[in-house]
């Protein structure tokens, strides 16, 4: 029976031995009775962290106070102490470690058993899990979002488009040509109201007849003119509605294409012209004739360019003495150039340090996402983007380069 009741306990020694948790005994001064070979080697690797490595209570005491108070706040004969998760932070080869321990403490007659499981890798996984599925929720809730506004976007669109077309057709009717035919009606009878109304008056009548005609023609021209670059604005919208759709639904898979930075410029400063115009601002470019190709979203430019233009038109006051935007793009060697300048209301240099931070704005309405934005897109595109300025009221300037 002794031999069997010594077989039993030499098993269960082995088996504390070479457990996989640290485990050790320590009596009521902290003093070291017994270590398993995994405590052994977490002591020597804590070693550098505590003075003493044959007292457990110093080792407490530098890297879990909480747990050597609970330890010392222990009233009881024998039991369970502890049985939490708690964080040692230690140095290690010089440089600082936090590591999460799984920590059980029993008393038991006058001595304690301390056992540590490191379970830094489950938690690290446990938390990498529960971000991964809010970060998968929060963008899923941004996708529904986005999706109802570009929904909101599309219908309002295709309404503002039928109301134009409505009145290209309205437009389109007779009335013009019945206005050239009563001109050309009194000019056939113009002696014959002479006599009637005298000379003068006919010819008179005659005159602001076919003024008003031709005032009217050149009046339904530039309707006509400007209905077609509104439907063609809209036509733009739309486009970049179904792109943006894409993303929203199959996330920014779209691979990158050849895109012409001349052709992204033009169809900028086309939805931007009614705003141009209103604001009485000229715009000068000097683009080259073949303008280099680049590989890239076009989408994702006309972004950034537009932000770009409009943060110029924005900057321009409303009483100015000159209201200029200037747009360069050319290439320079192994780079192609865009530069947008403006005679805006500049910035001085600690302004000018934090444009492209995140949150920052210098707009009372302003989120300070613009610029960061097109700083990451032109980034993914292997593009550089800085904006300067001589200081206030002297202007800005704008250069993105992309690499050929």
């Amino acid at each position: 029976m002794d031999d069997i009741s010594n077989i039993v306990e030499d098993k269960f020694a082995a088996m504390v031995m070479n457990a996989p948790v640290s485990i050790l005994e320590m009596d009521d001064h902290g003093h070291i009775i017994f270590l398993n070979r995994q405590a052994r080697t977490l002591l020597t690797a804590l070693e550098p962290s505590f003075g003493d490595k044959t007292n457990i209570h110093h080792l407490l005491d530098a890297l879990a106070p909480e747990v050597m108070h609970d330890i010392r706040a222990f009233t009881g004969g024998e039991g369970l102490i502890m049985n939490d998760i708690r964080k040692f932070s230690f140095t290690s080869a010089g440089l600082p470690i936090t590591r999460h321990f799984k920590v059980t403490v029993t008393r038991m007659q006058s001595a304690c058993i301390l056992a540590l499981e490191d379970v830094t890798i489950v938690l690290e996984k446990e938390m990498a899990l529960r971000q991964a599925t809010v970060d998968k929720a929060i963008a899923q809730g941004k996708s529904e979002i986005a999706a109802d506004v570009l929904h909101d976007i599309g219908n309002a669109v295709v309404g503002f488009g039928s109301y134009i077309t409505r009145i290209r057709r309205a437009m389109e009717g007779g009335e013009t040509n019945n206005l050239n035919n009563l001109a050309g009606f009194f000019s056939d009878r113009q002696q014959e109201m002479a006599r009637a109304i005298g000379e003068a008056r006919a010819a008179a009548a005659v005159a602001m007849l076919e003024n008003l005609a031709q005032a009217r023609k050149a009046t339904q021209e530039e309707i006509q003119r400007s209905i077609t670059e509104q439907l063609g604005i809209i036509t733009h919208i739309q486009e970049l509605l179904n792109i943006q759709r894409q993303y929203v639904v199959g996330g920014d898979t779209v691979e990158k294409r050849a895109v012409n930075l001349h052709s992204i410029i033009d169809d900028c400063l086309s939805m931007l012209y009614a705003s141009l115009e209103k604001r009485s601002i000229k715009i000068t470019a000097g683009i080259q004739a073949e303008c280099p190709i680049v590989q890239g979203h076009r989408t994702k430019l006309m972004q950034v360019f537009m932000n770009i233009l409009k943060n110029s038109m924005e900057a321009i006051a409303p009483d100015a003495a000159e209201k200029q935007i200037s747009i360069r793009l050319e290439q320079k060697g192994p780079l192609l150039e865009l530069r947008i300048r403006d005679t805006g209301q500049g910035f001085d240099e600690d302004t000018g340090s934090k444009l492209f931070d995140r949150g920052f704005t210098t707009k009372s309405s302003g989120t300070g996402l613009g610029l960061h934005n097109c700083q990451v897109i032109l980034e993914n595109h292997g593009a550089t983007i800085t904006l300067t300025s001589d200081g206030p009221g002297k202007g800005s300037c704008t250069t993105i380069a992309f690499k050929m």
